[in-house]
């Protein structure tokens, strides 16, 4: 739970530098208080030791997928909420991350 005027956490996972940097300038306007990984192993390292309120996480990365992310993270924390961000909106992959854990499946534009 958040202490009384501390904003949420939210860590962005995208290889994309800059979809990250888009992404954060538009939620720090808001107020949030933005983390960001490239990969899913940086992101597994962050999250264990800040416990994010929210991940934003992409599905196609180096070193360990989303969707692997995803499995991992509702292992160790089932209260972070998840969206999963991708470029692909196979059908069959949105079912799959929502049956992994997933709040959310949002496609890149």
């Amino acid at each position: 739970m958040l202490a009384p005027n501390t904003p949420p956490r939210i860590l962005m996972v995208d290889d994309e530098p800059d979809t990250l940097q888009l992404i954060r300038k538009i939620l720090e306007a808001d107020g949030y208080e933005i983390h960001q990984a490239a990969n899913g192993v940086e992101a597994l390292e962050y999250i264990q030791s800040h416990w994010p309120d929210l991940v934003l996480l992409d599905v196609v990365m180096p070193e360990m997928d989303g969707m692997a992310v995803l499995r991992e993270l509702r292992r160790l924390d089932a209260t972070a909420g998840v969206i999963m961000v991708s470029a692909l909106s196979s059908e069959s992959l949105v079912v799959q991350a929502m049956m992994d854990g997933a709040d959310d499946f949002v496609n890149k534009p």
